[in-house]
């Protein structure tokens, strides 16, 4: 009779240890169907983060053969270069589309038509080999600076200090460029470039009367969309 009792525990004990690994086995399997299920949630959260800012935005593609297209606002008003790009006294060709935040509104004053609204513009200025004019190159020195990935590439948004302020211009930044472009050019495709620029009032003659010129450029939220469309670029 004492041997099968001691028999019976031994099997007892048996019994215990497999419960307990087949348990061990299903927490270790659990854990890990858990964990993979929360990485697989994590990734479109992270990879979509980027792509819902421009949620609802418009997407231009240049008619040049640069391949550059970029984002841009709906409710931003657009020019595009809707025509070939022209030659210059280089040799080369210019293409120019420019996007503002609100439609100019000007009076003809004595020698330009003058803003009577303040607008953001954000400038595409496409050239062809010989197309940049080194008297589009901009003067004054930068004052604010910061990193911009851009089309996998890193490049730099720097603001230039203008007469106030508010008549800073800021231009997308090729940092390892050390010609004598300045790095304002960011080479495309099939030997085209780019200029990106984006300024408060460009091309016109000044600001409205009641502009507060002395307002801080960066912190006003049709700079803040520009350097979003001006991140948005690809070629």
């Amino acid at each position: 009779m004492n041997k099968i009792s001691s028999n019976k525990k031994g099997f007892s004990a048996i019994e215990a240890t497999l419960v307990i690994v087949i348990v061990i086995m299903i927490g270790a399997i659990g854990w890990l169907v858990y964990n993979n299920r929360d990485k697989t949630k994590k990734v479109p959260v992270a990879a979509t983060a980027a792509t819902s800012i421009y949620s609802g935005w418009k997407t231009y593609h240049s008619i040049l053969g640069s391949d550059l297209s970029f984002k841009y606002p709906s409710n931003w008003v657009f020019t595009p270069a809707t025509e070939p790009a022209t030659p210059n006294s280089l040799g080369g060709v210019e293409n120019l589309s420019r996007l503002y935040s609100v439609a100019p509104k000007t009076v003809l004053g004595e020698y330009s038509a003058t803003a009577t609204n303040q607008f953001m513009c954000v400038s595409f200025d496409e050239y062809k080999e010989k197309g940049y004019q080194p008297g589009n190159n901009f003067n004054g020195w930068p004052i604010v600076s910061q990193e911009a990935r851009v089309n996998n590439t890193n490049l730099t948004l720097v603001t230039y200090h203008g007469a106030t302020p508010m008549q800073d211009v800021m231009v997308l930044y090729n940092p390892k460029d050390t010609t004598s472009n300045g790095g304002q050019i960011i080479n495309t495709q099939n030997g085209y470039s780019v200029i990106v620029s984006a300024e408060f009032n460009c091309g016109q003659a000044g600001f409205p009367p009641n502009a507060n010129l002395n307002a801080d450029f960066n912190t006003q939220p049709e700079t803040a969309t520009a350097k979003l469309i001006m991140k948005s670029i690809q070629f």
